[in-house]
């Protein structure tokens, strides 16, 4: 009786681990925790001057093409100036996990000169975007509020393989970990970017939904 109970509840365990309304509401967290605008100013007036300023902007947006996949706008500036720019788009994976596919917005049609609005993004199509199965990111709910994944940087190789950094996303910030090899050098790790300003596009939450950072202001 009690080896038919414990499988009983290791079965509902793993029913609730694979519970895809779960998974829904873990990307619906964590698109509103990786929304905002990021930077690690205040870690470089405190001492750390071999690098520059770095920036993360990261709002929301609506990219039918990627559907059922959400999607957020990534712009990374350096010094002010906009270094790099992605489409990130997110979908469930197992348990407490998400799939975050990281796309290159085609340069040719949308030169990175070009600010690109809602009206743009929501019209890009799959032709637009460029992708590569080994940038792809695993995040994983680890604790409440708090998720951990490798991002790989497709912009160089190191020994032939994409570095990985290590991203720490938390209610007040992101922490990301470089690699040993990486093309940048700092005397302080990890980067510590702090939240600045929240994104606009937290607008389209859950009814009666409460953000899980709510509760930490």
């Amino acid at each position: 009786m009690i080896a038919w109970t414990s499988v009983c509840l290791l079965c509902l365990a793993w029913t609730l681990w694979l519970d895809p309304s779960h998974a829904a509401d873990v990307r619906e967290d964590f698109l509103e925790e990786l929304s905002g605008v990021f930077t690690d100013a205040s870690q470089i007036q405190d001492g750390d001057t071999n690098r520059d300023v770095l920036e993360f902007r990261i709002r929301r947006v609506d990219v039918p093409a990627l559907q059922p996949a959400l999607a957020l706008y990534f712009v990374e500036l350096i010094k002010g100036q906009p270094f790099r720019r992605t489409v990130l788009g997110v979908s469930p994976a197992v348990g407490k996990k998400l799939l975050v596919v990281q796309y290159n917005i085609s340069e040719s049609k949308y030169p990175s000169s070009k600010e690109l609005g809602p009206a743009d993004l929501s019209t890009l199509t799959l032709d637009d975007l460029e992708t590569r199965p080994q940038c792809n990111a695993i995040f994983q709910l680890l604790i409440p509020t708090v998720y951990s994944g490798n991002w790989a940087d497709c912009r160089h190789l190191v020994e032939g393989e994409h570095p990985l950094y290590l991203f720490t996303i938390t209610c007040k910030g992101i922490n990301l970990e470089p690699p040993v090899g990486a093309a940048e050098k700092s005397a302080i790790v990890p980067y510590e970017l702090k939240r600045v300003v929240d994104s606009p596009q937290l607008t389209n939450k859950r009814p009666a939904d409460v953000s899980p950072c709510d509760s930490q202001q």
